[in-house]
C-alpha cells in the first residue's frame, strides 16, 4: 500500500513533458510485446511482392485472428473472369456444333438451372428452367435433322462482356431436303440444295455477377425479323 502511494506521488510530481515520454515508452513496450506474441503486425503502406491486394490497415497496424491469416477476405473477381471465359469457349464451340454436327451434345455446366430464355421482339415469350432450355434444343436438332440436309452456323462477331451481358451475332444456313423427293417427283430447275436459306440475330447472354452462370439467354432474330415462337412453331 504504501509504495503504491509513493508511486502515485512521484507520477502526480511530474512534470508534463515527463509524463508524456513516460507514456511513450508504456506504448511502445506493449507494441513490441504485442508483435512478438503474433498479436499485430506492422504493414509498410504496401503489400509484399506476391501478396495481391494490401489489406486494410489502421494505424499501420493489422489486427490478426488466426496465425498466418487476415480478416481480409481474397478477391473473388479473378476466379469470375476465369468463370466467364471458359463460358465463352464452351459458347463458341457449342454454338457452332449444335447446329452443324449431328447429335452433338452441349455443355450445360454454364448455365444457371434457372436459367431463362427470352425473345428480345416479344418480351411477354419466356422459358424457364434448364430442363425447358434443353428441350428446345433438342427440339431444333431435331428439326435441322427432319428438314434440313445440311446446316451451318457461323459466329459473325462476339463482344467482351459489359455488366454482366455479352452479346454473340450469328448466322445460320440451312439447306433444305427437297419435299417432292418425298413424293417420289423429281427435281427441276433451282434445287434448294445449291441455294441455303439465311437466318441471322444475336444472342445476349446474361452472367451471374457472383457465380459467372449464365442465367438468361435472349434471342433477336433479325434476318428475316421473325418472333422465336414462330421459328420453333415452323
Amino acid at each position: 500500500g504504501s509504495h503504491h502511494v509513493e508511486i502515485f506521488a512521484a507520477l502526480a510530481a511530474m512534470p508534463a513533458s515527463g509524463m508524456r515520454r513516460l507514456c511513450v515508452a508504456v506504448v511502445v513496450c506493449l507494441a513490441v510485446a504485442l508483435v512478438h506474441r503474433g498479436l499485430l503486425t506492422f504493414c509498410p503502406g504496401q503489400s509484399p511482392a506476391g501478396a495481391g491486394q494490401a489489406p486494410q490497415t489502421r494505424g499501420g497496424l493489422m489486427m490478426r485472428h488466426a496465425e498466418g491469416t487476415t480478416m481480409e477476405k481474397p478477391p473473388a473477381g479473378s476466379q469470375w473472369r476465369l468463370n466467364v471465359g471458359r463460358a465463352l469457349d464452351v459458347l463458341r464451340r457449342d454454338v457452332a456444333g449444335l447446329f452443324s454436327r449431328r447429335n452433338y451434345t452441349p455443355d450445360f455446366s454454364i448455365y444457371s438451372p434457372e436459367i431463362e430464355v427470352t425473345d428480345a421482339r416479344l418480351p411477354s415469350f419466356k422459358i424457364k428452367g434448364l430442363a425447358s432450355y434443353q428441350q428446345i434444343l433438342s427440339t431444333l436438332q431435331w428439326s435441322l435433322r427432319t428438314t434440313c440436309h445440311s446446316s451451318k452456323l457461323e459466329i459473325t462477331s462476339i463482344t467482351p462482356p459489359v455488366n454482366n451481358d455479352m452479346y454473340l451475332r450469328w448466322r445460320l444456313k440451312l439447306w433444305f431436303k427437297d419435299v417432292r423427293s418425298w413424293f417420289g417427283i423429281g427435281q427441276t430447275l433451282g434445287t434448294s440444295a445449291e441455294i441455303p436459306f439465311i437466318v441471322e440475330g444475336y444472342s445476349k447472354y446474361t452472367f451471374d455477377p457472383w457465380s459467372a452462370e449464365i442465367v438468361k439467354h435472349t434471342i433477336d432474330i433479325t434476318n428475316p425479323p421473325m418472333y422465336l415462337s414462330d421459328l420453333m412453331a415452323s
